[in-house]
């Protein structure tokens, strides 16, 4: 199985063929070379000496590369002067890679107290409730049921909730499709993935357009770059009414969703050198206004964060202590 290398390393390799291919060296040799360094290129490298395309090549791998990347380095190698669309993608990789991180500076303090609340939670099931709630409720002549007790005195609970906790910290820590899941359960988080999912497809679509890719291809492999379910849905819809014969703004537009100003930088421009222009203006403004949401939850994440810890302490404490004053309370 070829290894998923990190944004890092695929911004890296990205610049690099933009180098190369600014010097006039030739993408798929370019590739290939760097492939005998690199182990998550070795396959792209394989495929080219058996007699594949650049462009195929890539596509053979759809887990290291997505249909955006696949659609520019296609558009990159049937074009004369490939150095300026293998630039614009590193561009792009650069710009996903600063707008995914202040994603996770913003979800850093609610992931924080979430964990802070699992492990207060296993605590309590595997120390407070078989060793104190159980044995005063049955001296207090309220037994726990005899299937509940048995199942919190084995530890079962508390250990499959460790493991689900684990599990999905390393989701969260990869920043795939659990982590845009998991954002959209907080209030502030959720929209601010939403809109920097916007920025980023909204740059793909620029470039794409700008490489020359039709707008209905474009649209379908702009939306491989977004990681939000509620946005990629969306934008299916986009979509549909697109192929229906909707303009690209009339169909932003229609959508509540989506941020208005793709749908007023769609409307400016007619001609699809004027779009992908537009498109990359709308990009840039998003990428604003996901900076500026980041510094202000950031800036009012960490006494909400404080605040939420001391409470989750005082609950635990209330917890372990309010059984032995009921049974003191209890005594004759």
């Amino acid at each position: 199985m070829t290894p998923i290398p990190t944004p890092a390393e695929l911004h890296d390799a990205t610049r690099q063929l933009a180098l190369l291919a600014r010097v006039g060296y030739p993408l798929s040799e370019g590739l290939q070379a760097m492939g005998e360094s690199s182990p998550w290129l070795a396959g792209v490298g394989e495929a080219m000496v058996r007699g594949d395309t650049l462009t195929e090549a890539v596509g053979r791998h759809p887990r290291v590369f997505s249909p955006f990347y696949a659609a520019m380095v296609e558009a990159a190698e049937a074009s004369e002067e490939p150095a300026p669309l293998m630039a614009r993608l590193s561009e792009w990789l650069e710009r996903s890679d600063s707008v995914r991180r202040r994603v996770r500076n913003a979800l850093f303090h609610p992931w924080l107290i979430l964990n802070c609340l699992g492990l207060q939670l296993i605590v309590m099931l595997t120390l407070v409730v078989p060793g104190v709630l159980i044995p005063l409720a049955a001296a207090a002549g309220h037994p726990f049921p005899a299937g509940l007790s048995g199942l919190l005195e084995s530890g079962l609970v508390p250990a499959f909730l460790l493991v689900a906790l684990v599990a999905l910290n390393l989701a969260v820590l990869r920043d795939g499709p659990a982590t845009a899941a998991v954002s959209t359960w907080l209030p502030w988080a959720g929209p601010l993935r939403q809109l920097a999912d916007q920025a980023l497809w909204a740059r793909a679509l620029g470039s794409l357009l700008a490489a020359g890719v039709e707008l209905p291809r474009a649209l379908r492999q702009a939306a491989s770059v977004v990681l939000s379910p509620s946005v990629r849905q969306e934008l299916g819809r986009v979509l549909e009414r697109v192929d229906r014969g909707s303009t690209l703004a009339e169909a932003l537009a229609e959508s509540p969703l989506l941020d208005s100003h793709l749908a007023w930088s769609a409307a400016a421009g007619d001609e699809r050198e004027e779009l992908a222009c537009q498109m990359l203006d709308a990009a840039e403004s998003l990428d604003q206004q996901v900076e500026r949401r980041t510094e202000h939850s950031l800036r009012m994440a960490g006494p909400w964060a404080l605040g939420a810890v001391g409470l989750l302490v005082a609950l635990g404490l209330v917890a372990f202590w309010a059984p032995f004053y009921n049974s003191l309370g209890a005594m004759p």
